[in-house]
């Protein structure tokens, strides 16, 4: 069982907080200075650039505070689901499945190479033994449907962590048994998006 959500809030003040004001201030008194003719600009374009940099990491953390909703994510020996206390709730049993497997992909962030930060990006993904049957008794999980795949599997996000690998394979190893398929690592995720 995971709870999640009130640390994805704690971690949107912080981004906010870190980023959003420093990143707002900047943008401001670069703008107010260029406006009011100074003689050399080069500080105030650079204030204007690294406000505008980090603004956006400020308002994703605004957004995070204020819309992320706390929830809780459970395997255990009846399958998988989601209980909220203010969003949609959503199950399947492990009878309901033909097989599941874990992709993981690696994201860089920051820079190419070593010199850049990396994250561990952790997917669930099934496959349903009856896929109309699943769909229609499962329609809160369709927009997990065919995301990244070619075979009408189901992927789930369970967000960035190295560390959760092990624990949800093991998870799986215990509760899923012969439908789990293991950690399929998917290499380097390119782009912005990785569903």
């Amino acid at each position: 069982m995971v709870n999640a959500g009130n640390a994805s809030k704690i971690g949107g003040i912080v981004l906010f907080v870190m980023c959003g004001l420093p990143g707002l201030g900047m943008l401001a008194v670069g703008i107010a200075g260029l406006f009011g003719n100074p003689g050399d600009p080069t500080g105030l374009i650079i204030s204007s650039c690294i406000g505008v940099a980090l603004l956006p990491f400020g308002l994703y953390g605004g957004y995070a505070m204020i819309v992320r909703r706390p929830f809780r994510f459970v395997i255990d020996g009846w399958g998988v689901r989601v209980e909220s206390t203010k969003g949609p709730n959503w199950a399947f049993a492990w009878s309901e499945i033909a097989g599941v497997w874990m992709p993981t992909a690696t994201k860089a962030h920051g820079g190419l190479g070593r010199a850049g930060m990396h994250s561990t990006l952790v997917r669930l993904e099934f496959v349903p033994i009856d896929p109309q049957r699943f769909a229609s008794e499962h329609p809160s999980l369709q927009r997990y449907r065919g995301r990244q795949n070619n075979h009408g599997a189901y992927r789930i996000p369970l967000g960035p962590g190295a560390g959760a690998v092990s624990v949800f394979d093991a998870t799986l190893r215990a509760f899923a048994r012969g439908r789990y398929r293991g950690v399929v690592d998917e290499g380097v995720a390119w782009g912005f998006r990785y569903s």
